[in-house]
């Protein structure tokens, strides 16, 4: 689709200028002439290499949210679309596959089969709660708990790498103090050292022969090696093989474990309560959310769960089968309970609520604890190497006053 740089100027005789994807001249001009913007010159440019197709969850939480309240308000689904790409100036990618959707939707395709044709933004998930609330005629709601369960999601995200970078930052601190000392200041008085002969203490000792270590070709190997090891790491964890077994290594973790299980549940649940609460089978449910889980200890589960559903068993029936699983005592009771009095829905978001609190509330606890601690433990450190450098120092200045 053409990109278009453009100049105007405002009813208030203000000029302004821009960019914005349009059909042709004509529609750039009548784009521009709604928001009250009258074209004087425009040229059509390439859309620059560095502008890529992508969205985070939270450009995902504002369109959907902005086209939630558009719809509600009583405003049809092709122009809700198209007044939003109108507002996305700067991203020129996102605009133009806004417009192919609106396209898409005047033609009459369904909006989920037209946001399928983008699956590197919308996830299965997304699409299938836009299908729902377009075969029942609830799209704004659908779309409404869809930013919900987006928010939800995106907010214990933060939280979990919030309490991560912590640690991360105090660790990366003391290497680059303790690099300082062992490369810059220890060097420097090995000669002085060497020179009045004096026995030096076993930390000095071993930082020294560290200093000498890590200023030879023996370092570039090691780090060279690490980066090495760190890449095949991270693609053998996303591997096929490779992923349960990091899955399974994170559940069995003492205490992270049991945040990363919650975590886990807490977004699978949510999302079947979402989809059967607006008239997806339970079925359907499962195998969407199974398919869409990036945990696949989950996956597995509520796969296994899906097909116990479809043999004739009861949900809870089916996770009560799972020997060794990730659904404890409690929930498989709550969600007997919801199939006797029929209200699944409401009862797999509630727990799922159940869960997201608890979350927070470890998240809270680690981070509480973990601030003393790194602390202290990063004083303690420091003062090691400092007293590693240092003694020796004091030690030979009190010999030579003695001389």
């Amino acid at each position: 689709m053409p990109y278009y740089a453009w100049k105007g100027v405002t009813l208030t005789g203000d000029l302004c200028k821009g960019s914005l994807c349009a059909r042709s001249q004509e529609d750039l001009e009548h784009q521009l002439l709604v928001r009250d913007i009258a074209v004087m010159r425009s040229r059509q440019k390439s859309i620059p290499w560095w502008h890529r197709l992508q969205a985070d969850n939270q450009f995902k939480i504002a369109f959907f949210r902005q086209l939630t309240s558009l719809l509600s308000s009583g405003i049809f689904l092709s122009e809700a679309l198209t007044l939003m790409s109108q507002q996305l100036q700067g991203k020129p990618r996102v605009q133009e596959m806004i417009i192919a959707v609106v396209e898409n939707v005047q033609q009459g395709t369904a909006l989920s089969s037209a946001l399928a044709a983008y699956p590197q933004i919308f996830d299965p998930l997304t699409i299938q709660m836009a299908a729902v609330g377009g075969d029942t005629g609830s799209l704004a709601q659908a779309l409404g708990a869809l930013c919900d369960d987006l928010e939800m999601k995106q907010d214990l995200r933060s939280r979990m790498r919030s309490a991560a970078l912590l640690p991360s930052i105090t660790f990366l601190f003391f290497i680059t103090i303790a690099a300082v000392l062992v490369l810059i200041i220890l060097p420097r008085f090995t000669a002085i050292f060497s020179m009045h002969g004096a026995e030096l203490p076993w930390a000095t000792k071993n930082l020294l022969s560290l200093s000498d270590t890590l200023r030879s070709w023996v370092a570039v190997t090691l780090v060279a090696a690490t980066i090495v090891c760190g890449v095949l790491l991270r693609w053998y964890s996303k591997s096929l093989h490779g992923k349960p077994i990091v899955d399974r290594l994170l559940m069995r973790m003492p205490f992270i474990g049991a945040i990363v299980r919650r975590y886990v549940m807490a977004n699978g649940l949510r999302s079947v309560g979402m989809l059967v609460g607006s008239g997806m089978p339970l079925v359907k449910a499962l195998h969407v959310v199974a398919r869409n889980s990036n945990n696949s200890l989950l996956r597995q589960q509520f796969l296994y769960v899906e097909q116990q559903v479809v043999a004739g068993a009861s949900m809870s029936q089916a996770m009560q089968q799972i020997h060794e699983g990730m659904f404890d005592p409690a929930l498989i009771a709550a969600i007997r309970l919801a199939e006797s009095s029929a209200d699944l829905a409401p009862v797999l978001a509630r727990i799922a609520d159940m869960y997201y609190v608890q979350v927070k509330k470890d998240l809270l606890l680690v981070t509480t604890l973990l601030n003393p601690c790194l602390t202290i433990l990063l004083g303690l450190m420091i003062t090691a190497l400092i007293m590693a450098v240092y003694v020796p120092i004091f030690s030979m200045s009190h010999v030579i006053g003695q001389q």
